[in-house]
């Protein structure tokens, strides 16, 4: 029981109710095989080993088999039931913040500007709001405690004449990511800013709205002073992944009325995703997992005739067959 509870550790499910039911039913299953199992040890110490001990141990034997592809069909039911129904959606990757840099000054030189150069305080300053966002859980411009972008600034002793904020969330790479800040104006606006000529990148990965995820801040800015932020918010339409674009300069208040929503095209077979990703996740568990079954098969060689071992055994490779299959 205790493979079956680590090999579900890693699946987001929206049945946490069925999942319950499941695993009762699982746990109910084995309780009743375990029952079985202690009539064959308690068989197996008789000293008259008759015509009718040797039955009733070949039928209890046979349960076993039987309570285990009751167990399998568990399983394979439930874990089709769970891919049909559960939303299905790949796991974002980090960012590379290289590879960030070196597309927002490729398309500032498609636009005839001149590149954004690194610099280690406003790298700091991302860094400060990206670890932020993580630990407190939150993804926005401005913190619950309502801390805004500016203070990342003022805290990392970067006084700014111009300065700017944008913030990504669970994209599969640094192009897919750069691709839906160029699709919004906000965003690319702060990407193409003339005012703009020094940037700072930071990446992060931690639970954000109950999520794991991974986030990237990349902030603009240009020396000198002074404070003014919007913040405009950028779903996409079909995934978990969305943009936040902010501005601020001494002079005026930068306002976008219109939001425009992103749509994403990512031709991509999900369930692939899912399973490319849940593999890099969940190795360790599939390899505890396999170790589990060969040690019970030890404690079942024990108690059982050759034959049996073997049959069991087998029920216990197409058992583990088909929960890797589930979680890859």
């Amino acid at each position: 029981m205790i493979y079956l509870i680590i090999a579900s550790w890693n699946l987001e499910i929206a049945y946490s109710p069925l999942l319950f039911l499941f695993f009762c039913a699982i746990i109910t299953i084995e309780r009743l095989k375990d029952s079985v199992v202690s009539q064959v040890l308690s068989l197996k110490r008789l000293k008259t080993m008759g015509e009718t001990a040797f039955l009733f141990s070949f039928f209890m034997k046979n349960n076993i088999i039987k309570i285990n592809i009751i167990k399998l069909g568990l399983i394979t039911s439930f874990g089709f039931f769970m891919l049909i129904a559960s939303p299905i959606s790949a796991w974002a990757k980090e960012i590379k913040t290289n590879e960030v840099l070196e597309l927002i000054n490729l398309s500032r030189a498609e636009n005839n500007l001149p590149p954004l150069y690194l610099n280690p305080t406003l790298a700091k300053v991302a860094d400060s709001k990206v670890k932020d966002m993580t630990n407190k859980h939150y993804f926005s411009h401005t913190s619950p405690e309502g801390v805004t972008p500016w203070h990342w600034f003022d805290k990392n002793n970067y006084f700014y004449k111009y300065a700017g904020e944008n913030l990504a969330i669970n994209y599969d790479d640094a192009q897919e990511e750069h691709d839906a800040w160029m699709k919004s104006p906000a965003h690319k606006k702060n990407i193409l800013n003339t005012n703009f000529n020094e940037i700072g990148i930071a990446t992060s990965k931690g639970i954000i709205e109950g999520k794991r995820s991974y986030v990237t801040v990349t902030v603009f800015g240009t020396p000198d002073e002074n404070i003014f932020a919007t913040s405009q918010k950028m779903p996409l339409a079909s995934k978990n992944s969305y943009i936040l674009g902010v501005q601020s300069n001494k002079n005026k208040n930068i306002i976008n009325s219109k939001s425009d929503s992103l749509h994403s095209s990512i031709a991509k077979n999900k369930l692939f995703e899912l399973i490319k990703e849940q593999s890099d996740n969940i190795i360790w568990t599939v390899a505890l997992i396999a170790i589990l079954i060969v040690l019970k098969d030890i404690i079942i060689k024990t108690i059982s005739t050759r034959t049996f071992h073997h049959k069991h055994s087998a029920i216990n490779l197409i058992l583990f067959i088909m929960i890797y299959a589930l979680l890859f």
